[in-house]
């Protein structure tokens, strides 16, 4: 998991996860799409470029987010098109956790059940884009992709994002910071969440936020 300041975030989609009939414990299917999501969210196309270099297409695949359990397997491609970030994995068939999710892969596709993929990321460029209403991410630093059964689950984000977006969306509204203030204040917010394990929330939450812009305001 990510060791630094930054907020981890989930994101699931309603694409189908498809086996490659023939090739035992491969795997196909969109981890993520270009279009606005049920958060209020959109990723930009082009957003996951540089995390596939950096991690040369490899992340590791795990079920639901449960980095407690061994990986399922491996991405073996990581690839984005005109819809999405498209991902071929591979399923370590030869381990029990690895083979019951293939099976389980397998299973759905015979009943017509669509299991899909949800991403395990952070990001640090994102934006407001007022007219939509909407928070465009620019750039995202992908973690590992999860197999799910509920690929279009709206809950599916950690609840701490929203809390840290809504905040961004304050400074700007009601005090009057920059895009580029506001990040900052919840870069330093991410860090006391990730060194103190609180969220700053409720009736606290703009006073929290209020005595932290000022201690921007004097660095």
């Amino acid at each position: 998991m990510p060791t630094d300041a930054a907020v981890m975030e989930y994101k699931s989609f309603p694409f189908e996860c498809k086996t490659d009939e023939g090739n035992d414990g491969l795997f196909s299917g969109y981890a993520a799409a270009y279009a606005k999501d049920l958060q209020g969210d959109r990723i930009a196309p082009g957003a996951f470029g540089q995390t596939i270099v950096d991690k040369k297409g490899l992340v590791p695949i795990l079920y639901n987010h449960n980095f407690d359990a061994p990986p399922l397997g491996f991405s073996t491609s990581l690839v984005e098109d005109m819809k999405g970030l498209l991902l071929s994995g591979q399923l370590i068939t030869g381990t029990r956790e690895g083979n019951d999710a293939y099976q389980m892969l397998k299973g759905a596709a015979a009943v017509g059940y669509r299991m899909g993929l949800s991403i395990g990321f952070t990001t640090s460029d994102w934006e407001w884009d007022d007219a939509a209403g909407v928070r465009q991410i620019n750039q995202i630093d992908l973690w590992e992709v999860s197999l799910t059964p509920f690929p279009a689950q709206p809950k599916a984000f950690v609840s701490d994002v929203k809390t840290f977006r809504d905040f961004e969306k304050f400074l700007r509204d009601a005090g009057n910071f920059s895009r580029s203030d506001s990040k900052r204040i919840l870069r330093l917010a991410s860090e006391l969440k990730q060194s103190s394990r609180g969220t700053p929330d409720g009736t606290n939450a703009h006073r929290f936020l209020r005595g932290l812009a000022a201690q921007t305001e004097k660095s």
